[in-house]
C-alpha cells in the first residue's frame, strides 16, 4: 500500500515539475506576435443606421422640467400615479419617443470612439431620462390595461440596452468566430 502512495506522489512530483519547466521554457522564449497585430480596428458603420445619431437628436426633443421633476420621477416608478402628467408627459415628448422607439428598431449602434477622459460618457444622462420616458409609456400602457403592448415596449426597452452595452465594443475582427 505504502509503495502506491509512493508512485502516486512520485507521478504527482513528476507532472508539477513538467508544468514548471514548460512555463520557465515559454518565458524565456520570445513572443511571436506582436501588439500592432493585436489591436482591432473599429466596425465602419454607414451613415444613417447608427442607433447613437438617432438617439443624440431624440436628447434634443426631451421635455423633463425642474419644477416637476419629482413628481416625473414618481410617474417613472409608478407611484403616486398621475393620468394628467402622463398624458402631458408623453404628449411632451413624442418626439424624444419616437427617437427612442428608432433607435431600438436600427441594427447598429456604436458610440463614437474615446479620446479623453472627457470623452467618456457625456451622453448617458440624457439616455437615462429617455430610457425614464419609455418607462412612463410602459406605465401608462399597463394603467390602460394594454399588458401585450407594454410587454413589447419592454422588451424593445432590454435589447435596446442590449445593443448600447456592445455598442461600446464594436470592433471588426480580422477573422470569424
Amino acid at each position: 500500500m505504502k509503495i502506491w502512495l509512493n508512485r502516486i506522489a512520485l507521478g504527482i512530483f513528476i507532472v508539477f515539475a513538467l508544468l514548471f519547466g514548460v512555463m520557465i521554457l515559454r518565458s524565456l522564449t520570445s513572443a511571436t506576435v506582436s501588439d500592432q497585430q493585436l489591436q482591432l480596428a473599429r466596425a465602419s458603420i454607414p451613415q444613417g443606421s447608427n442607433a447613437f445619431d438617432v438617439l443624440q437628436a431624440a436628447t434634443n426633443h426631451i421635455w423633463w422640467p425642474k419644477n416637476q421633476e419629482r413628481k416625473i420621477s414618481d410617474l417613472v416608478r409608478d407611484t403616486n400615479w398621475d393620468d394628467a402628467l402622463a398624458s402631458t408627459v408623453l404628449a411632451s415628448n413624442r418626439e424624444a419617443l419616437a427617437g427612442w422607439d428608432m433607435a431600438a428598431k436600427m441594427p447598429d449602434f456604436q458610440v463614437p470612439e474615446v479620446s479623453t477622459a472627457n470623452d467618456l460618457l457625456p451622453y448617458l444622462s440624457s439616455w437615462k431620462q429617455l430610457a425614464q420616458l419609455a418607462e412612463v409609456r410602459q406605465n401608462v400602457l399597463l394603467h390602460n390595461g394594454q399588458d401585450k403592448e407594454a410587454f413589447d415596449q419592454v422588451v424593445n426597452h432590454v435589447q435596446l440596452g442590449q445593443r448600447m452595452v456592445v455598442g461600446y465594443f464594436r470592433f471588426e475582427f480580422p477573422f470569424r468566430v
